[in-house]
């Protein structure tokens, strides 16, 4: 799953295993962190800057195979000195507990913990807060929102909430350009969004787009 489709408050304080990143970048961290000519994958430990918010520090370079078994080429020292920040690496990842398999990597996350601070509650989830579970760790005016295109699919994108209304719903501003250009919105468009129960009686943010006054009234779940 890519970087960019987790849940941001699911991210910190965990190990982070990047991997599926060009060539050119993952060799540039087997250069700086010993790693072998194979080695495919980065693991970094995710935590909270006070300043600057989402971050990674590299821990070592490893070789993921298909069967998702991990080698760790770990350095005969391991440092703390370089810090990724939130979409500095924009490829897939793996989430990983502390403990299990991680273990041998405790020393390093108590580290970054004890120098950066513990913000477990910014992980915390407001219920008088609508969306509190989609909302950035590090800046909780922005949500997650998903935009649903008329002929199937959706992107996730950012918006920067400026108005809340009695009605559940939220007025921001899109941070984000879609990948899909034939999408109706674009970066900087007031948008508004709505809390949609898909069934499962969690409810999500959904952006309200014009092909959706199409439908007739309880059909919009079967569209979507």
């Amino acid at each position: 799953m890519d970087i960019r489709e987790y849940n941001t408050k699911s991210l910190p304080y965990h190990f982070v295993l990047f991997y599926n990143m060009p060539e050119n970048t993952m060799a540039m961290y087997r250069g700086l962190f010993s790693g072998k000519a194979d080695d495919n994958a980065v693991l970094t430990y995710c935590y909270l800057d006070s300043m600057c918010g989402l971050s990674y520090k590299v821990i070592c370079c490893a070789k993921l195979y298909d069967n998702e078994t991990i080698e760790f080429d770990v350095p005969e020292h391991l440092t703390n000195g370089m810090t990724i920040r939130e979409g500095g690496l924009e490829c897939e990842a793996l989430l990983f507990d502390e403990g299990g398999i991680m273990s041998r990597f405790q020393k390093e996350a108590d580290s970054i913990k004890e120098n950066y601070g513990y913000y477990a509650e910014s992980l915390k989830e407001d219920e008088d807060v609508p969306f509190a579970a989609f909302r950035h760790v590090a800046y909780p005016n922005d949500i997650q929102v998903y935009f649903f295109k008329k002929n199937q699919g959706y992107e996730e994108m950012w918006v920067r909430e400026h108005e809340r209304r009695p009605d559940g719903t939220v007025i921001g501003t899109l941070l984000n350009e879609p990948y899909d250009q034939s999408m109706e919105v674009h970066e900087g468009d007031s948008v508004k969004v709505f809390p949609y129960d898909p069934g499962d009686g969690n409810i999500v943010p959904v952006a309200v787009l014009s092909w959706m006054e199409e439908l007739k009234e309880g059909g919009f779940h079967e569209n979507i």
